[in-house]
């Protein structure tokens, strides 16, 4: 984001950090030389408040959610030569970590309006090898978490929930992150929860964190979070929840905007259910062309607005690396109209959040089909 916020443009401006707390730690941190310690009371803080929000006995701070997600799976007993099984539209890094194992990814399709694994394609995608499925929570859309548990327990599958960008979201009155037998979270630069970097890995089970740490500690934490980083997320935490109230009303407030515009289809979040929107996931109409969403991505640039592409996707990835189910038809439909409005957006006053959406109306208007 920019440090001079355009006139025309006053969407730009993070409003949800809790600016003057976290100078007040700074100073403390400043004053008492604890930033420079990889344990302190920082990180004691942190991870007791993320143990008591998303109800889980071992926390972890790991050095980014990339990471996180690493030893999460390895914490589950992920070995080389196992399969894990992950949506054919997620984030590269999830790919990389079930690689990095020497474990092979198997791709299932995801949900025909959005990002998130479809559970009914599962049971095709069984096999005596798969130890894990790795579920992603994207782009404003919440995965399907209590179905695809049921059928982790039933085939002794082990479940690891990649909520890196959902804190605060709520699913059947749990929190998200709170689901698998370990999960990931980060709190990387952009995300709703930062520290600049760093992440978490949240495990259910003593077997679970012992083995994430034997892996992690190599005469010291191989992965960790400073608690500089630490230190600063404690009193985001703290406004927690309002602030994953208003990006939600920001984020209603985009989808009555654009409920009009044919060409975009904004998926709605299932009930019941609260997501937190690190970022609000719209589809272009697939009858648009290769050049349309580049058309509207450099428009919203040259506009200050904070629209961008989904990842590329797995679809295409060669079978020597994985294992595909399916055609993948969804997943490759997403690759290629996702976009994205950052939450710096949504988490405006109401008013600013209608200005931009006008802003994206307008833009999307001028899409040539």
């Amino acid at each position: 984001m920019p440090d001079a916020t355009p006139p025309d443009a006053p969407w730009m401006t993070r409003v949800d950090l809790p600016r003057q707390a976290i100078r007040s730690i700074l100073a403390e941190l400043a004053e008492d030389d604890s930033w420079s310690a990889y344990k302190s009371v920082w990180t004691e803080r942190l991870r007791a408040r993320l143990s008591s929000l998303f109800r889980v006995t071992h926390v972890r701070l790991t050095s980014s959610g990339t990471i996180a997600v690493e030893l999460a799976l390895r914490g589950v007993g992920v070995r080389e030569g196992d399969e894990v099984l992950l949506a054919a539209y997620d984030f590269p890094g999830n790919f990389r970590a079930v690689e990095a194992i020497g474990a092979r990814p198997v791709l299932v399709d995801v949900c025909q309006d959005g990002w998130v694994l479809a559970p009914e394609n599962l049971e095709a995608a069984y096999s005596p090898r798969l130890r894990a499925i790795v579920i992603s929570h994207l782009h404003g859309q919440l995965a399907p978490i209590a179905e695809i548990r049921r059928w982790c327990d039933d085939h002794d599958v082990a479940l690891v929930e990649d909520a890196c960008q959902v804190p605060g979201a709520q699913i059947a009155g749990r929190p998200a992150g709170s689901w698998g037998d370990a999960a990931a979270l980060s709190f990387g630069g952009s995300k709703l929860l930062t520290a600049g970097r760093g992440g978490a890995v949240l495990a259910a089970r003593d077997d679970i964190a012992q083995r994430i740490t034997v892996f992690a500690e190599r005469g010291n934490d191989a992965f960790p979070m400073s608690s500089l980083q630490a230190a600063v997320v404690l009193p985001q935490l703290e406004q927690l929840e309002e602030m994953t109230n208003r990006r939600e009303a920001g984020a209603n407030i985009v989808r009555d905007h654009l409920a009009s515009v044919p060409c975009v289809t904004i998926p709605a979040t299932p009930e019941p259910a609260q997501s937190a929107y690190y970022k609000l996931g719209m589809l272009l109409a697939s009858d648009l062309g290769d050049t349309a969403r580049a058309q509207l991505l450099e428009e919203a640039r040259q506009a200050s607005l904070p629209l961008g592409a989904g990842f590329r996707g797995f679809a295409g990835r060669s079978t020597r690396r994985c294992r595909k189910v399916g055609e993948l038809a969804n997943a490759r439909r997403a690759a290629r109209a996702t976009i994205l409005l950052h939450h710096t957006v949504l988490s405006h006053e109401p008013s600013i959040v209608a200005q931009a959406a006008e802003k994206l109306k307008e833009l999307l208007a001028k899409i040539k089909r």
